[in-house]
């Protein structure tokens, strides 16, 4: 068996030692963290009419998105700090962290515009700004920067994923 071949085998030891010396999980946790930093000014939810909230930039009556910026950003902060110092077992917490946030944020705010559509659509309703809320909320998207948090998450335990799957120590 040639060397090449050794090392295309996938329950082969000669693959985890290949791994060792790479800078790969490093990275992984530097980008990811840049990419999470990145996210939290990215669209998450567009309404019409009133616009599209990130998580900094949003309506102040928006409570997740005020912890969610501390939160997303913390993550990210912490991931950056965590990966130049070559500690992958906390990206754990950051990444998972990072990920919880983001699905908080949208399981908050589908269960508020469900609960507006809701109450707009009401037979005997008769204020005109709650009927208007109902509708763009009705019409409501999510954008893409659900996707940039999200693969920003990704990298992050990605890079703890890979230390451990290497058998590397922290030093």
């Amino acid at each position: 068996m040639t060397l090449r071949n050794e090392y295309l085998q996938p329950n082969n030891r000669s693959w985890r030692k290949l791994g060792r010396g790479w800078p790969l999980p490093r990275l992984l946790g530097l980008f990811g963290g840049t990419v999470l930093a990145a996210g939290a000014g990215a669209p998450l939810i567009h309404i019409p009419i009133a616009g599209t909230i990130s998580y900094l930039r949003h309506p102040g009556y928006f409570s997740s998105c005020n912890i969610g910026e501390l939160v997303i950003l913390a993550a990210a902060g912490l991931s950056i700090i965590f990966a130049l110092l070559k500690r992958f077992k906390p990206l754990w917490v950051t990444g998972t962290v990072a990920l919880a946030q983001l699905i908080a944020t949208l399981v908050t705010f589908q269960h508020s515009a469900a609960a507006v559509v809701a109450q707009a659509d009401q037979p005997d309703l008769v204020d005109p700004m709650l009927m208007w809320a109902g509708a763009a909320l009705q019409h409501a998207r999510f954008e893409w920067g659900i996707a940039v948090i999200g693969g920003g998450a990704v990298m992050v335990l990605a890079a703890a994923v890979w230390e451990v799957s290497t058998g590397r120590r922290q030093r």
